[in-house]
């Protein structure tokens, strides 16, 4: 590769709001143009599903960056399959595969990196076809683990020429999932740039149903609406804390990504304790930082994750936090030194840590500092991208 710049093209499944679309913008907003051609590829688009999802494709092109298509609708199933399932989802896939090799082929494309359970499948082996080197990026197992999925997942992190993670407890998790030496996951942080506001914090409290009086202190969580957010372990803390609390309100934002019915569980619950305007479950489709611009206290109350991009977020703003040991969390937070830590699933833990900030300013303020000095050592865009571009060398040859 001496003397010319390496092509990288970046395939998810599509644009939604989630920790693997933060990270591929900030890594397409940072890599070097001199030594990287990097360009960004979905398989499908499904625009009926972004209100469901949340959809960053504003985003990507507020940024410069182009977003193709591979042009395909349904290639992959939504639900667990069976066998007509699977024979129907094998001819999407066999679909892909073919149409990704060829543009590989076609634009001379040197390193595929890819997103997504589906799409990394699909690029893999696509890679091996057209005779380009491969990376998936994967934060767990989950998505493989079901009759159908474990031969494909076992395939496709074997035949990868490198995965990438984003915490040592999933590097560890990965590799004794797939039978593979450790060493053979890299492990690198998302980078993520500190979220910016588009609106006032008036017009953002308005828009997400918040209580207008700004002396109201809003404790926050930004992640998917699904259940291993955890939501309802800190809806059972959040009831607690506002009998005694009459000035704070609780902020859930995010998507459902086909979890309807836990969100909606989530709604009928607020209002059987009565505390409908003072806990909020909404989507927001702008920016994060119009959301974080209202969020005093931010909250990560995860059953089970890897490292959430909002908690970086959260540390890049210095805003005060209370997360859940799980995953890779405690790798960046470290407990009453730049957050919080509580055990995932303790409502009374959670209480605690919470009301704690909310009754100390001092000490909220001296966590939020503390987080955003650790934020800027470690958890820049411009070291997550780094790391990346020498991997992407490493591996390219």
């Amino acid at each position: 590769m001496t003397g010319k710049r390496i092509r990288v093209l970046s395939v998810l499944n599509e644009l939604y709001f989630g920790g693997h679309e933060h990270r591929l913008l900030s890594l397409a907003k940072n890599i070097d143009p001199d030594r990287f051609e990097h360009s960004v590829l979905t398989l499908t688009r499904d625009p009926d599903d972004a209100a469901n999802q949340g959809a960053m494709r504003q985003q990507f092109r507020a940024a410069g960056i182009a977003v193709e298509d591979l042009g395909l609708s349904q290639w992959r199933t939504r639900r667990a399959p069976g066998p007509a399932r699977v024979a129907g989802a094998s001819l999407g896939v066999a679909a892909a595969i073919s149409r990704l090799a060829a543009l590989i082929r076609r634009r001379g494309i040197h390193l595929v990196e890819a997103h997504h359970t589906g799409a990394m499948f699909v690029s893999v082996l696509a890679a091996k076809l057209a005779g380009a080197r491969s990376i998936v990026t994967a934060y767990h197992t989950r998505s493989w683990e079901s009759r159908w999925m474990r031969r494909p997942g076992m395939l496709t992190l074997r035949w990868a020429d490198a995965i990438v993670t984003d915490s040592h407890a999933r590097r560890d998790d990965i590799a004794g999932w797939s039978a593979q030496p450790r060493s053979r996951v890299t492990v690198i942080p998302n980078g993520i740039e500190p979220p910016r506001a588009t609106r006032t914090r008036s017009e953002v409290r308005h828009l997400l149903g918040l209580p207008a009086d700004p002396a109201v202190k809003v404790v926050g969580q930004i992640s998917g609406i699904i259940p291993s957010k955890g939501h309802e372990v800190l809806l059972e803390a959040a009831a607690r804390i506002l009998e005694r609390e009459p000035r704070v309100a609780f902020l859930f934002v995010g998507f459902p990504r086909g979890h309807d019915a836990y969100q909606q569980r989530l709604r009928r619950r607020i209002d059987e304790l009565g505390l409908t305007g003072r806990v909020c479950v909404a989507g927001y489709p702008g920016p994060n930082g119009d959301v974080w611009s209202v969020i005093d206290v931010h909250v990560h109350a995860s059953l089970f994750d890897s490292l959430p991009n909002a908690i970086i977020e959260g540390m890049s703003l210095g805003k005060p936090a209370v997360v859940t040991a799980v995953g890779g969390i405690p790798e960046i937070v470290t407990h009453d030194e730049t957050g919080l830590v509580v055990p995932p699933g303790d409502a009374g833990a959670l209480e605690q840590a919470i009301t704690r900030l909310l009754r100390s300013p001092d000490e909220a303020a001296r966590l939020g500092a503390a987080a955003l000095r650790r934020y800027e050592a470690r958890l820049r865009p411009e070291h997550m991208t780094a790391a990346l571009e020498q991997l992407f060398l490493r591996v390219a040859g």
